[in-house]
């Protein structure tokens, strides 16, 4: 609900170095493969084929198949359905590595959302976690809560208004006494900004000091989608980053995040990129 916020103060930041490839082939089979260089000097590479069979009763359905594979031996299968029911979308996922079966349903009305995403065969309990989100004229109020081992271990819930060039969610995390606000304007074609601000309910004295993260992007170039990106938070992390698509099938971003509070210091500053090919 509160998407084009958390997507300015979140996205295109990156710490690690990352190469991104996604192709299609003429008979609808993608593959989305990357290799990642983590803060730690490892170094992960995924790959993750898809397929949407032509069959009649598959693509009738939107029926799509595919996997998600790393080089740490994790495989998981799925198989999704966009169309079983008008609005509702299912996808099953099976975890070879742990022997778990997740199943995700999305149910989508013009005011009305609704999710459930459930674990089966899971050797540490059941794991279930149900949402809806009701709107209506530029509001709306969403609700989720998290089922974990015979218990309630997460429920959330949060107001929002819309507009075309602002927005503002007002959230909350009753299980940890958190409640925070966040907002978004569209200043101009080129000029975005973002902040959001959260506050610790609890006695804990030590933890109840109220965070806030405040951040701008910058389109410097509508022809290359060049942008610039800056955030700063109450905890002293700057973190700056620069995109730019270098041609139709590539773009490049590139950032850091520093430490503020020991800006002369080695350690705790982070640089990265993330070079995405497609095709």
């Amino acid at each position: 609900m509160s998407k084009r916020a958390a997507d300015l103060l979140n996205k295109d930041f990156p710490e690690k170095s990352r190469l991104e490839i996604k192709t299609r082939t003429s008979n609808g089979v993608s593959f989305d493969a990357s290799i990642t260089k983590n803060q730690d000097d490892t170094i992960i590479g995924t790959l993750n084929p898809k397929f949407v069979p032509t069959v009649a009763g598959f693509s009738r359905h939107g029926v799509t198949v595919g996997a998600d594979m790393d080089t740490n031996r994790n495989v998981k299968l799925h198989a999704e359905a966009a169309n079983l029911v008008s609005g509702l979308t299912t996808k099953i996922t099976g975890d070879t590595r742990n022997d778990i079966v997740t199943l995700d349903n999305t149910y989508r009305h013009d005011y009305f959302t609704a999710t459930s995403s459930v674990d089966f065969f899971n050797p540490k309990g059941t794991n279930a976690l149900i949402g809806a989100t009701v709107g209506m004229d530029g509001f709306a109020l969403g609700v989720n809560t998290r089922y974990q081992n015979n218990g309630i271990t997460a429920l959330n819930a949060s107001v929002a208004y819309n507009a075309v060039d602002y927005a503002a969610t007002l959230y909350s995390q009753l299980k940890q006494n958190i409640v925070g606000i966040n907002y978004y304007q569209r200043v101009n074609p080129r000029t975005s900004i973002a902040a959001d601000a959260s506050f610790d309910l609890s006695h804990d004295s030590t933890a109840n000091k109220p965070k806030l993260t405040i951040g701008g992007r910058y389109e410097v170039d509508v022809l290359s989608a060049s942008f610039v990106k800056t955030k700063f938070d109450t905890e002293g992390r700057l973190a700056v980053s620069y995109g730019q698509r270098l041609n139709a099938f590539a773009s490049l971003t590139v950032g850091g995040t520093f430490n503020t509070n020991s800006f002369n210091k080695a350690g705790g500053h982070n640089f990265g990129f993330t070079l995405a090919l497609n095709d």
